[in-house]
């Protein structure tokens, strides 16, 4: 596993042996290649990080911060090494925390900055996509125009978000982009 593109293209990424299944090289480099518009400068959450390679690949193609989330404390420090590694420890949050956790405490801290990009890989079997969008779109998680990147066993939609969609195999990976809301 490696990251792909941008400034730390080629470097060799640690991951957690009999872990969590890692988005494979392939499948990560056509969906980034559809998102790349989105990147420069965008605030990033990876919300499943395992190893924070898709974090990671999107630093390295130009977003300016990344918050990384898994329960697994070997995952974290994991990430924390790849992170430096690819020389972005600074910009850079790594939380040890069940993801459902971070996203209400998320919400009760009143938010803050939203995400222009989130990534959502929960484990196929385990954690149903559709419980993970509601929890994170219901938090007002996302900016808008933001995008949330999906994988999972199926195509997905979600109300308010335009939706694109991408199969390999059996793997999905579905786009949402959450329609701009005009004030006024």
């Amino acid at each position: 596993m490696r990251i792909i593109a941008g400034t730390a293209g080629g470097v060799r990424l640690e991951y957690k042996k009999g872990g969590p299944r890692a988005t494979l090289e392939r499948v990560k480099e056509s969906y980034f290649n559809a998102i790349h518009f989105a990147m420069q400068g965008a605030q990033a959450l990876d919300l499943f990080a395992g190893s924070g390679q898709l974090g990671l690949e999107a630093l390295s193609r130009g977003a300016a911060h990344a918050v990384f989330v898994d329960a697994s404390a070997e995952c974290v420090q994991i990430i924390r090494r790849n992170a430096e590694k690819c020389g972005f420890g600074r910009k850079c949050t790594v939380a040890l925390n069940d993801w459902r956790q971070y996203v209400n405490e998320w919400r009760r801290r009143g938010g803050g900055a939203k995400f222009d990009v989130i990534f959502l890989d929960p484990p196929f079997g385990e954690i149903p996509i559709d419980e993970v969008l509601e929890k994170v779109v219901g938090a007002g998680m996302i900016s808008n125009g933001g995008l949330l990147v999906c994988e999972s066993e199926k195509a997905v939609e979600w109300p308010g978000y335009t939706a694109k969609h991408y199969k390999y195999g059996k793997i999905f990976i579905s786009i949402l982009r959450k329609d701009v809301e005009v004030d006024g």
